[in-house]
């Protein structure tokens, strides 16, 4: 049988189909893949794109917020363009608030939102763009939108830090952070045991292990000076998130937790010229610590006032301070009720000591059931809405001066020790003086805890730059009770999202998006601030004081200033007032009692004849000298502006500190020279001889019977506050009109030595014919000053024994009544022709307290002019003649005993041939008795003032009547213009924003002051500026690195009054950016 043969054609068409399918297959899988490809590199077209419209938003916000803070040296969000349109709802994320997706969604809104959002509204979704790139003609519309939060409206948790390093200190400082922290919390909305985890948490830092403190690993390589990179607890708001949601469990999707997060920032400015007060050394609010702060370097971030939510101001506001005041007790009120003139009440007692009074704003207000620090919160928000955002600290100080009155603060409980005594025949005092003070302590709280300079009561500054309470009061016992300070502006510091995302024009589908985060800088801050800033060369260039010097300082006769590097500020100097002319009045002695500069930039003291400094005569010298180790010893007095006491008494010798100039050096504190400036006074051979007993300059002593004195004087405390104020003490011995020339004078020289000042050996013949004036000038509690004249012609020794005022013979040896030496006739006007000179044995002339009225901090002008033969004085106070209805005269004559003696021996043991000025000692025989009719022995009056420029002079015998050719006195105590110029260095160039100041007061009228800025552009253009108000005005050049600015400040004074810079800062467009989140798609 036959095989059939297969044929082959078939295979190869299915070879052929096989082949087509792998073929269609390639092609519909590179079809695929070229679809996916274009897809891709379209998304990446979109993301690319995106991205780039992410970083134009990012530019363009850095450009337009420059552009703003090259003009202004503050900024605000109200009605401003880069606000985030949430007020204190800033925690809505831009992802949520770019657009709208419903018209149930009422999230929507970004900074710089463009005025035709929002984007394509025919259907949703609804864009808010802060800006759109590209071309109409694309179908694609490239937009960004932008949300802008400024950090220092933030509170930055690296701030509060200690340089240099002090583990004692920065744990003072955590705890101030950590209140601040843990306040924040609550009035976000958790509980307070929440709120301490979390602030136990931020505190701890992000590289807490568990043990010691986030510092202590720091302490080896911690910054030693200002100028170093600081310790960071935290690096990112991004790792302080994860704690509070791995570690916490605080949920992300809880409001509270994310406004939280977003009022805390980790790289705002910092102030690296902020101070604490250091630690107390003891818990006695007497301490020398609490009354002559000590201070540290605390570097702390500032608020910006304009742009802080109202948690964030609740939480800034919880503050409380102890300032001091002089607490007088109930025998503190105690006067003399009846005198020979029934209108003049003596003190018989002046005891006040230093108290501390608790103002706390975190108190709960009873009226209004929300803390004294959300009443002011709720104020500043509504005056910055209201009125527009604060400009200037000029602007801040007049806003709490005038709108938080006592309704803003807790009541106190001490007002009635503050009152002055009351005195009925008088004008009423000041009843409500204890109120005023309070409410003024108050204020000045908010202003000393968020001024970012330092202000020390401790130098007696002049009024405008007098806090009630001040930087070193905020503590209780060991603890701190400040938070930080307030600034005007971002500082430069913004955190900065852009949303970057691309919109179909057909569907209005978003096609892609790209989020940044970014910490901004745009600027770097030069600034002067503290005495060393303004005294110390800037790249060789010295600081020029025209009329001007910077405070505070104390300085030492022959030694250079010692700047403070805390405090400081600039001011005029004081003006060296010339001797008033001659006829009537001839010169015999001047101090300015403050230094000059001269030809050099250090504070220097006149010593010629005409212009005495501090110096003791004899073997005292060398010991008198002031000396100086630092600025802040309790030794030293002596301020640019003249000698200060500090404002309280002494109720044990302990707390005696020799705050009156003068004091001869001895251990026993009870030694009156130790008190005063113990100059030996004048001594003439007659009433109409100016020739003085030989000394080392024969221009250096105090008139006798008739002559005349002015001083300027600054007082600690208001006049009618009841508070003492010795101001100038003499007590003087002569010869009378009889001596015979050639005798010898009384002592040339005091020394600590003497028994007696003036004893010596005369002849027998000559033993008698001596006698004494004591003369003093005070303010009692009554707020009246008073000037006494009092003759005497014996006293008492250290033992008690009567002496006189000579050398060998006791007092209690004369036989008063027998007329062997008829001692009341002394002062009879019948006997004037013998050589007896004085026809009243004393004379009080009292300046009623309502024409004193003198505020705390303010200069005046006393001069008193006497003529003890007609037994009369003239007066000017400020140049102003007071006149008889405007004080109260008394003259203690030979009524109505004759024979009494009682003026003729004077209640002191052991007085001094001296003069004692800003502040006394009086060593009583009896108490309750003489011219000072308290309960002590010991009678310490300090001066509670600031003294300056003093003359004496005597009266030229050519009128039997010299009082009537005396006419007023013009002085001032300053310039009516002076300067200060100095410069700040440029170190890396940049385009110059603003320059602005804190200057009290900031106003137009004098007294006030002016900045002019003087410049070369990075062209060689010289440039020049100039304003007068705080916030100051825009420069708005590039320069080159290394460039000085040249600042000068003119002042504009009135004769008593002045202004002061506090600080002068400059800005310089330097942009930096740090700790960056990108995402690709939005979350």
């Amino acid at each position: 049988m036959m095989r059939r043969k297969f044929s082959s054609q078939g295979v190869a068409l299915v070879m052929i189909v096989g082949i087509l399918m792998v073929l269609a297959t390639v092609a519909v899988m590179f079809a695929r893949f070229a679809y996916i490809e274009q897809n891709i590199a379209t998304s990446y077209s979109d993301r690319l794109q995106s991205r780039l419209a992410c970083y134009a938003g990012m530019e363009m916000a850095i450009c337009r917020l420059s552009e703003y803070l090259n003009q202004n040296s503050y900024i605000a969000t109200h009605n401003q363009p880069w606000r985030y349109p949430y007020g204190d709802n800033v925690e809505v994320s831009l992802e949520n608030a770019y657009k709208k997706d419903s018209a149930s969604d009422t999230i929507a809104g970004v900074s710089y939102q463009l005025a035709s959002a929002p984007y394509n509204p025919a259907y949703y979704p609804y864009y808010y763009p802060s800006g759109i790139l590209g071309d109409n003609s694309s179908s694609i519309a490239h937009l960004y939108s932008l949300k802008i939060l400024d950090m220092q409206g933030q509170i930055n948790v690296n701030s509060h830090i200690v340089v240099p390093y002090n583990a004692t200190h920065q744990s003072y400082s955590d705890a101030v952070l950590g209140k601040m922290v843990k306040n924040l919390a609550v009035f976000c909305g958790f509980d307070a045991s929440v709120a301490t985890q979390i602030s136990t948490k931020i505190i701890q830092g992000q590289e807490y292990t568990g043990s010691g403190t986030w510092h202590s690993p720091y302490s080896t390589v911690w910054p030693s000076t200002r100028g170093d990179a600081l310790p960071r607890r935290w690096t990112s708001k991004e790792a302080i998130q994860l704690m509070l949601i791995n570690q916490l469990g605080l949920s992300w999707s809880d409001s509270k937790t994310v406004k939280l997060w977003n009022s805390l920032c980790v790289s705002s400015w910092i102030d690296r010229s902020t101070s604490m007060v250091k630690d107390y050394s003891s818990p006695n609010t007497l301490s020398l610590t609490h009354l002559i702060p000590q201070y540290v370097w605390e570097l702390r971030a500032p608020i910006n006032i304009n742009t802080a939510t109202k948690e964030i101001l609740y939480t800034i506001l919880m503050v409380k301070a102890q300032p001091y005041y002089l607490k007088n007790s109930s025998s503190g009120k105690k006067y003399e009720g009846a005198s020979f003139n029934n209108e003049i009440r003596e003190d018989r007692d002046i005891t006040s000591v230093p108290s501390r009074y608790m103002i706390a704003l975190d108190a709960v207000n009873s009226l209004t059931g929300k803390t004294y620090a959300q009443g002011i919160a709720d104020r500043i928000v509504s005056q910055r809405q209201n009125v527009g955002p604060f400009r200037s600290w000029g602007e801040f100080v007049s806003f709490v001066d005038t709108y938080l009155d006592n309704s803003y603060f807790p009541a106190n409980s001490w007002a009635s020790e503050y009152h002055p005594n009351t005195n009925p025949s008088d004008p009423p005092p000041e009843t409500d003086l204890g109120d005023k003070i309070w409410l003024k302590a108050c204020r000045d709280l908010v202003k000393a805890n968020f001024s970012a300079n330092t202000i020390d009561n401790h130098f007696n500054p002049t009024q405008h730059i007098r806090f009630r309470t001040v930087k070193s009061d905020f503590f209780d016992g060991a603890e701190r009770t400040h938070s930080t300070e307030f600034c005007f502006s971002s500082m430069g510091s913004f955190e900065i999202s852009s949303i970057g995302y691309g919109v179909n024009k057909v569907n209005n589908q978003q096609i892609g998006s790209v989020l940044l985060k970014s910490d901004v800088s745009l600027y770097t801050i030069v600034r002067h601030t503290t005495q060393q800033d303004f005294e110390t060369a800037v790249q060789s260039q010295n600081p020029v004081f025209s009329y001007t010097t910077s405070y505070p300082a104390v300085v030492g006769k022959i030694i250079a200033i010692d700047a403070d590097i805390h405090t400081g500020r600039i001011e005029p100097h004081i003006a060296l007032n010339s001797p008033l002319g001659s006829g009537p009045l001839i010169h015999t002695f001047s101090s300015k009692f403050a230094p000059v500069r001269n030809s050099g930039t250090q504070p220097e003291i006149l010593s010629s004849t005409s212009e005495k400094f501090l110096s003791l005569y004899g073997n005292q010298a060398s010991n008198f000298e002031m000396k100086i180790d630092q600025i802040r010893t309790e030794t030293n007095h002596l301020a640019n502006d003249g000698i200060f006491s500090e404002r309280r008494q002494y109720t044990s010798f302990d707390q005696v500190r020799y705050h009156s100039i003068g004091a001869l050096i001895n251990d026993d504190k009870t030694e009156g020279a130790r008190r005063g400036m113990n100059f030996p006074t004048q001594t003439y051979k007659g009433d109409s001889s100016v020739a003085p007993r030989n000394s080392k300059s024969t221009n250096d002593r105090l008139p006798y019977y008739k002559g005349a004195l002015e001083f300027w004087v600054k007082m600690n405390e208001p006049s009618n506050a009841q508070v003492p104020a010795g101001l100038f003490s003499s007590t003087q011995v002569n010869l009378h009109k009889g001596k015979t020339l050639g005798q010898p004078d009384p002592d040339l020289y005091p020394s600590q030595n003497d028994g007696f000042a003036w004893e010596y050996q005369i002849s027998s013949a000559l033993q008698e014919a001596s006698e004494g004036i004591q003369f003093y000038i005070f303010k009692n509690t009554f707020g009246q000053l008073t000037f006494s004249r009092i003759y005497f012609a014996s006293c008492y020794d250290t033992s008690g024994n009567l002496k006189g005022t000579h050398y060998r013979q006791d007092a209690d040896g004369w036989d008063y009544l027998s007329g062997e030496w008829p001692v009341f006739n002394r002062w009879k006007n019948n006997v004037q022709s013998q050589g007896y000179y004085f026809p009243v044995p004393r004379r009080d002339v009292v300046v009623k307290s309502n024409l004193l009225g003198w505020d705390a901090g303010t200069w005046h002008h006393i001069f008193i002019a006497w003529d003890d033969g007609n037994a009369s004085q003239k007066i000017f106070l400020d140049g102003v003649e007071v006149s008889n209805a405007s004080m109260i005269a008394q003259h203690f004559e030979d009524t109505p005993d004759r024979t009494d003696p009682e003026y003729c021996i004077l209640n002191e043991r052991n007085p001094r041939d001296s003069m004692n000025i800003c502040g006394f000692y009086r060593y009583q025989k009896e108490t309750g008795d003489g011219v000072f009719k308290l309960p002590d022995q010991r009678v310490h009056i300090p001066g509670n003032a600031t003294i300056s420029n003093f003359r004496s002079y005597t009266l030229s015998d050519s009128s039997s009547q010299p009082l009537a050719n005396i006419v007023r006195p013009d002085r001032r105590i300053f310039e009516a213009s002076s300067t200060y110029t100095h410069h700040l260095h440029i170190p890396e160039g940049g385009k110059l924003g603003t320059v602005s100041w804190t200057a009290y007061p900031d106003k137009t009228i004098a007294p006030n002051l002016q900045v002019s800025v003087t410049y070369t552009d990075s062209r060689g253009v010289l440039r020049t500026a100039s304003g007068n108000q705080g916030q100051g005005f825009s420069l708005g050049h590039g320069v080159n690195a290394n460039t000085l600015v040249a600042y000068q400040v003119t002042f504009s004074s009135t004769e008593r009054e002045c202004a002061c810079l506090e600080d002068i800062t400059l800005t310089i467009n330097n942009v930096k950016m740090s700790n960056f989140v990108e995402s690709y798609y939005a979350e």
